[in-house]
């Protein structure tokens, strides 16, 4: 029995593991399939003009399965990032910070959530499955930013990091800056569809291009 209760934890600790050694490749791959299929639906959708319809609306659309196949693969990138930051958190190299790591797992529940309820385009926030997503995308849309200010406190830390920390503390300011402003009630934001489009365009930079190097970082050991 001892030794059958042993098996099974080293299966399961090699299966975390083997999770945890995708959250490179997820994090440049998932991402840069995320576009690829909203470029498809866009495509193939002739009812929505990209400039003025969200990614959320487009899955509501013929070719939905392809926005949120999308949206699957970039929280499964932010799950993994939070799972390996949380699991080299001791590593003195970069003292990770652990609120952040939680808060990237957060950005990727978020994620599910925006795919498990339906924008709702025709009595908005008044119905649960939409209030439910308009929360879970403004939530995550501000988890995100404040995650990478957190962050860059961490890298700055070493100057060796310190392009890390300028780029991920310029993602986060920009983030929140431009969330606080599409969502502010006063604000009506001509070409919505355009403008998440950007604002999604430049935290998927920060998941290929600094995601992969904050992992690395992360799992040495001095």
């Amino acid at each position: 029995m001892a030794d059958n209760a042993l098996g099974v934890r080293n299966i399961r600790q090699h299966m975390y593991q083997s999770a945890l050694k995708m959250g490179t490749p997820a994090c440049i791959v998932n991402p840069v399939t995320m576009v690829i299929f909203d470029l498809f639906s866009i495509k193939f959708t002739h009812t929505f003009n990209p400039l003025d319809a969200t990614i959320s609306q487009y899955a509501l659309g013929p070719t939905g399965w392809l926005e949120k196949t999308g949206i699957l693969l970039v929280a499964l990138a932010f799950i993994l990032l939070g799972m390996n930051l949380l699991s080299n958190r001791k590593n003195t190299e970069l003292p990770v910070n652990t609120i952040c790591a939680i808060m990237f797992l957060v950005v990727g529940a978020g994620f599910l959530m925006v795919i498990l309820f339906n924008v709702d385009t025709t009595n908005g926030i008044s119905s649960f499955h939409g209030f439910m997503h308009m929360f879970a995308a403004i939530a995550t849309s501000l988890i995100f930013p404040i995650a990478c200010l957190l962050l860059s406190f961490d890298l700055a830390n070493n100057h060796k990091r310190n392009s890390l920390a300028v780029y991920t503390a310029l993602t986060g300011l920009i983030g929140f800056g431009a969330v606080m402003w599409i969502a502010f009630p006063s604000n009506r934001v001509a070409w919505i569809g355009l403008s998440e489009r950007t604002l999604a365009g430049l935290n998927l930079m920060w998941l290929i291009f600094i995601a992969p190097k904050i992992i690395k970082i992360s799992n040495e050991i001095q």
